[in-house]
């Protein structure tokens, strides 16, 4: 009896397995094993639906599918059973679960590419590809252990980079992307295992369960991940409770995660933190598992090392759902088991305060893998000036101050002018309109807000003097300091700028002083114009 309930147990488990297959996965060149090409897509009839790894149900049961699932037919049999993908392999299902909703007719070598986007290098000297052949077009030669950026795996044994193809053998080391999305933002699920009835291991002479400090570690992970900029951080479970394995994974799923993280201890009297990633290197992210255990190592953990484990009766495929789920998603996946509960270990998960230093160690790795930044808030925004004079026609750009400048926070602002028809405003650039004035304000998201007072002066000559000295020049050969003069100029009127409106500001003071006028400027042509017609004495240039 304790058999059969062992077995019935063992069938249900594999029933919720749920991996979801891109839907661009349809591969174009089934192997041959009498099935007869078949190219489609399908949706479930049902919740879920049994794969196996030949069409028969008295065969080993591989896997299932939900109802949300597009599945990618590539073949059928005869007795009514369908050839799909899943993942980078092809098992069976039986045709009465699902409705065919699009046949290919011919499909093209796009439809059989998987998702990638990967790092890889290359073994030895390799020529880039137009095509996914050695046939095709080179339109690049690379050299031995250069890097690569994969974009997309193809089932015929070539990777697509940005531009051309090489093929997979070329290239070792993969890294599953350890890029931020499109979003700029990193998404990632942490899963703190067990919970509820399932306490996982137990050290009973700690009174320690395996599910209770899973659930802190994680907590602590998260509470440090949100420190960082860019990163959206999901809780598998937030309490003590029960959540399936499908539940845990579908949150992963539809939040599209960048990474599943997966909080474990282990038991059984040994030592050191252990990672296990997904056998397939595209999605087996090395460098986050290799940045974790050197974070617990810091801690005093011994590093157990990263390893793959493999299904039982099913070799090609890994062991733990999860991560045979998000390999078949595109998901980078990872279970992390810090230390061993009944061990020489359970010295670091005796108080909170050593569960709080292995879950930042847990966020540390991953804010060095993904090279996250930490919160720096704005404090404040603001102008350089209070006040701008602009002759009318003009316009500048105006730049704000963020205060800090490298600040994490946005620095997207809203731009608003209390009189458009005087001074307009446009993302920055600043245009006098007419005569007048008007306030130039900013409005950040956050709700800071600064303002500019910008006076629009419709003559030249009522614009006000304006002597400019700058201590951070070059040094400047006498010669030319006394170009003109014969002797140490002393009264010099020094210009760095845009250039004409400068000059214009600062002519009243250098005729005047009947100083020279020292321009730092590339309009050289308007200015010598403009000045000569002011009867200004002398204009040196210096660009």
């Amino acid at each position: 009896m304790k058999k059969l309930i062992s077995a019935l147990l063992c069938i249900i488990l594999l029933i919720n397995a749920m991996p979801i297959v891109n839907a661009e996965a349809v591969k174009a060149d089934p192997p041959t094993d009498g099935t007869t090409p078949y190219f489609a897509r399908a949706v479930m009839l049902a919740k879920n639906a049994d794969l196996y790894q030949h069409p028969q149900v008295e065969d080993f049961l591989a896997g299932s599918f939900l109802s949300e699932n597009t599945i990618n037919i590539v073949g059928k049999a005869e007795n009514n059973w369908y050839k799909v993908t899943y993942g980078t392999d092809y098992l069976f299902i039986q045709g009465e679960r699902i409705t065919i909703t699009n046949v290919i007719k011919k499909p093209d070598i796009d439809e059989g590419k998987l998702p990638c986007n990967s790092n890889g290098t290359l073994t030895a000297a390799q020529d880039v590809f137009d095509a996914p052949s050695v046939n095709g077009e080179v339109l690049a030669s690379l050299n031995k252990g250069e890097s690569v950026h994969l974009t997309y795996r193809l089932p015929n044994g070539w990777f697509k980079l940005e531009e051309g193809y090489i093929p997979e053998a070329s290239v070792k080391n993969l890294i599953a992307s350890d890029f931020v999305n499109d979003t700029g933002t990193i998404t990632v699920l942490l899963d703190a295992g067990h919970g509820g009835v399932d306490s996982g291991a137990v050290n009973d002479d700690l009174k320690i369960r395996e599910s209770d400090i899973n659930l802190k570690v994680a907590r602590y992970t998260k509470e440090e991940l949100e420190r960082y900029a860019d990163v959206n951080v999901i809780m598998a479970r937030t309490e003590d409770k029960l959540v399936m394995m499908e539940d845990r994974f579908k949150l992963a799923f539809e939040n599209h995660a960048d990474i599943y993280f997966c909080q474990h201890f282990n038991a059984g009297g040994g030592r050191g933190a252990e990672m296990y990633v997904s056998k397939e290197e595209r999605f087996a992210p090395r460098t986050l598992a290799a940045n974790v255990i050197d974070e617990l190592n810091k801690l005093g953990i011994a590093k157990g090392g990263i390893r793959t484990r493999d299904m039982e009766g099913a070799p090609k495929l890994d062991y733990y759902k999860f991560i045979r789920w998000a390999a078949a998603s595109g998901i980078n996946a990872m279970l992390v088991e810090h230390c061993y509960m009944d061990s020489a270990d359970s010295k670091y998960i005796v108080s909170e305060a050593s569960l709080k230093r292995i879950g930042i160690a847990d966020a540390t790795a991953i804010a060095k893998t993904y090279g996250l930044r930490i919160k720096r808030p704005l404090v404040s925004i603001g102008f350089e000036k209070d006040e701008i004079i602009m002759p009318e026609g003009h316009n500048i750009s105006l730049q704000p101050l963020f205060n800090p400048e490298d600040t994490t926070e946005t620095k997207e602002l809203k731009w608003s002018s209390s009189d458009p028809a005087s001074v307009d405003v446009f993302d920055g650039r600043i245009v006098a309109k007419s005569e007048g004035e008007a306030i130039i304000t900013i409005k950040h998201v956050k709700g800071l807000t600064a303002s500019v007072l910008v006076r629009v002066k419709a003559n030249l000559k009522d614009l006000p003097i304006t002597r400019q000295i700058y201590n951070n020049l070059p040094k400047l050969p006498r010669d030319m300091v006394n170009q003109g003069r014969g002797q140490q100029t002393e009264n010099l009127i020094i210009v760095k700028g845009s250039g004409l409106i400068d000059v214009i500001r600062a002519v009243p003071e250098a005729r005047k002083a009947n100083a020279p006028i020292l321009l730092i400027s590339r309009y050289g042509s308007a200015v010598q114009e403009y000045t000569e017609k002011a009867h200004v004495k002398k204009v040196i240039y210096f660009n």
